[in-house]
């Protein structure tokens, strides 16, 4: 074999692992942390984080170490590596202080694939530093290998969700990583005994001028640019334009493609090209709104944004990459700007902004720096003036596109888990919560309770849930106790009469506040007054059940209407916590609207497995009381038997759900949001 193929084989399986750890530890997060986009965000900036970590290695030992050992140190790490595999993040627990759980994640994810993680790497760099030193006709310039290591995240991007994921559980996947990672360290030690002959350190026959603070800081900004704007662009796409689920693949492969045509041989004048066109992209980001289009066909724009910055930026590093003496710390400084690039957006930007100002404002400063040639020398002032005046007027524009919302926004307010807002309708009849695009809630404003505490949107009387409520009611169980996995504005509260308790758990604080604030929303607070005990938990619901030792006779699961669909609440597992915190002839109500994902199949083989009867229904409300505020919804009720359903079981509104023989129900060990995916009208 080729000793570039050797390299190169190896630089792709240390990239293919680490993409490939990145979902695998955030599924296993799941359990502890539920399945917020700032978890992935958070696991994004972890492995920017040991990214950096093992650049920073890769320089210290390549800049000061012979080959031999480098080589020795790398392997004995690998071997020490050996000994902590499969990792595998501890389902239980979770954080202490649920306000700023970022650092709980890290620490999870620092004790279950640390050492791992940092030993992939720190192959790119080292290995491509052994190139250096080979004695290759093209070991002048080894990058064009880095082109190899992209192209094996890309890959592992690309098959987790469509291969990897659906064909094997959490198990499968921890032991096929491990072994993967013993070949991957096979190919590294096969690299380094391929020039173990070279006697010291590799160096130029003339040693190149060291790097200047310029040439540092130049290479930082270049990288923190496209990675704040891949954390900006994939929240912004996920949670304001279109929440599709494994949507974020796409930003990200695009990233890694800009990267792989960087340091490859791009065709002549497109990175020239690119220059040019990135302010005219950005005013286009800027102007989408304005001009009518709605959020499907915003997405390519930004996409397109992300795409032509990536090229810009990552061209212009691989423009600036020094002489391959000083190839480690170009990719110790390049880590540097990617790590600061996400941490900025994920850890700093939610702490000082209460909205996603972070991606607009990072959009515009693209567009700015963007190193536009599109006339001679002697217009050098042009090419500088041009697209800093195109990025001032789009951040303009940015700022005042959230003056065409609808309604008036009464209340902002930004956490660990995204943007909460509440708007008052135009009419100002009403006031709702909105997580992004996603209703949370939405409430009457008027003086009566009696019309204050009407409940609307999907719980409204005459549909699924009011059903429940009013069964429970006629069966003379309305005044025992029931619990809500998910706040939202308190509204299932107005289902308790007095005397009667109910319990909401809720993940997120600022969702609390906002619940428990009369000047904003009143559900809670009138159904305190009216005498029902309305306890608020704050923590992921299923980790805060398994603390409750309460027994409920209803429990309502409404946490399946956002993007970010928490998987751990619907496994096998799951249903057996509420199995056990449901008192006898209960139920469990399950609310699974969504326009992207179809869970129906989900319960049904969860209740098969089980032994449960099941219910469904989908309901869409008469135009009247659309009017009022109903709206379209799709719940499931389980049940141990079918004498505990009631009346729903002869109600021909509720249909039997049965589950394909075939379909395995998800566990915590396994999911499949690829087959959940609604694919069309069903």
């Amino acid at each position: 074999m080729r000793r570039t193929a050797v390299f190169g084989a190896a630089l792709f399986a240390a990239a293919f692992l680490l993409f490939a750890a990145q979902p695998m530890v955030g599924k296993q997060l799941l359990p502890r942390f539920g399945g917020a986009a700032a978890v992935w965000a958070t696991c994004l900036v972890f492995f920017q984080a040991v990214l950096l970590l093992g650049y920073l290695y890769a320089h210290l030992i390549g800049s000061r170490l012979s080959v031999r050992t480098q080589v020795a140190v790398q392997v004995g790490l690998a071997a020490v590596a050996l000994a902590l595999l499969p990792i595998a993040v501890a389902p239980e627990g979770g954080p202490d202080d649920i306000e700023s759980p970022a650092l709980a994640v890290l620490g999870a994810l620092a004790a279950a694939a640390g050492l791992p993680v940092f030993v992939l790497a720190a192959t790119a760099p080292l290995v491509q530093r052994w190139f250096a030193g080979s004695g290759h006709p093209r070991a002048a310039d080894p990058y064009f290998l880095y082109a190899a290591s992209n192209a094996g995240s890309l890959a592992a991007l690309v098959l987790y969700p469509l291969l990897i994921e659906p064909q094997s559980d959490l198990t499968a996947q921890e032991w096929a990583w491990a072994g993967g990672f013993v070949l991957a360290a096979v190919l590294t030690a096969a690299c380094g005994l391929s020039v173990w002959r070279s006697a010291g350190r590799p160096a130029d026959p003339v040693t190149p001028a060291p790097p200047t603070g310029a040439d540092r800081w130049g290479w930082v900004w270049r990288a923190f640019l496209p990675s704040s704007l891949l954390v900006g662009a994939t929240t912004h796409i996920t949670t304001d334009l279109t929440p599709v689920p494994l949507l974020w693949v796409v930003p990200l492969g695009l990233y890694l493609v800009t990267f792989i045509v960087a340091f490859g041989r791009p065709p002549a004048g497109l990175l020239r090209w690119a220059a040019a066109a990135l302010p005219a992209v950005v005013l286009l980001v800027a102007l989408a709104p304005s001009l009518g289009l709605g959020p499907a066909a915003q997405l390519p724009v930004h996409l397109l944004g992300l795409f032509a910055a990536g090229l810009v930026y990552h061209g212009e590093l691989a423009r600036l990459r020094p002489p391959a003496a000083h190839l480690t710390e170009f990719y110790l400084w390049v880590a540097v700007g990617g790590v600061l690039g996400g941490a900025f957006n994920a850890l700093a930007a939610p702490l000082v902004f209460d909205r996603l100002i972070e991606y607009p404002l990072v959009l515009v400063l693209a567009a700015a720096l963007a190193p536009v040639r599109l006339f001679g020398a002697e217009f050098a002032r042009l090419n500088r003036i041009l697209p800093v005046a195109v990025g001032v007027f789009a951040g303009l524009l940015l700022a005042g596109s959230e003056s065409n919302e609808p309604g008036t926004v009464v209340h902002r307010e930004r956490t660990f888990y995204g943007v909460l807002r509440v708007v008052r309708s135009p009419t100002g009849r009403s006031q709702a919560l909105f997580h992004g695009r996603i209703p949370h809630g939405r409430q009457p404003r008027a003086d009566d309770p009696g019309v204050r505490t009407l409940p609307l949107t999907y719980y409204h009387p005459g549909g699924p849930a009011g059903q429940v409520f009013e069964a429970r009611d006629r069966a003379g169980r309305g005044r025992n106790p029931f619990a809500v996995v998910g706040l939202g504005v308190g509204t299932l509260a107005a289902y308790a009469p007095p005397g009667s308790a109910v319990t909401f758990f809720e993940v997120d604080p600022a969702v609390i506040r906002i619940a428990e604030d009369p000047a904003l929303f009143q559900y809670l607070s009138d159904a305190r007054a009216r005498g029902v005990d309305a306890r608020v938990v704050a923590g992921d619901g299923r980790a805060a059940l398994r603390r409750d030792d309460a027994r409920y006779d209803l429990l309502v699961l409404d946490a399946f209407s956002g993007d970010a669909i928490p998987a751990h609440l619907l496994t096998r597992e799951a249903v057996e916590l509420y199995l056990d915190r449901l008192a006898p002839g209960g139920l469990v109500l399950v609310h699974v609207t969504n326009a992207y994902l179809n869970l129906k199949p989900v319960l049904g083989a969860a209740a098969r497995d089980l032994g449960l009867v099941a219910r469904v229904q989908r309901e869409v409300p008469p135009e009247a009381e659309a009017r009022r505020g109903a709206a379209e919804s799709e719940w499931v009720v389980l049940a141990r038997s079918e004498p505990d359903l009631g009346k729903l079981a002869t109600d021909p509104r509720w249909q039997p759900l049965t589950a394909d023989p075939a379909t395995p129900a998800w566990t915590d060990r396994y999911s499949n949001v690829l087959r959940a995916i609604r694919w069309g009208p069903e």
